[in-house]
């Protein structure tokens, strides 16, 4: 018995949602989500500003050359 109790014990601790490693683990995972948005909102505003950066640049060039 003394077997199954372990057993027992062992499935009613996984089944527990808030264990310490699953708490970790979804800590984990939400750091890691949180990573993934920032660098992704760092790389659309660099996008960004690359093509307001260009689209500035025509602006001055067609005004020069209406201008000329």
């Amino acid at each position: 018995m003394d077997q199954l109790e372990r057993y027992l014990a062992f499935r009613a601790l996984a089944a527990d949602p808030e264990t310490p490693v699953r708490r970790a683990s979804r800590r984990a995972h939400r750091q890691a989500v949180a990573t993934r948005r920032a660098e992704y909102a760092r790389i659309v505003t660099a996008r960004e500003q690359v093509l307001v950066g260009t689209a500035v640049e025509e602006l001055r060039r067609s005004d020069v050359a209406l201008a000329g």
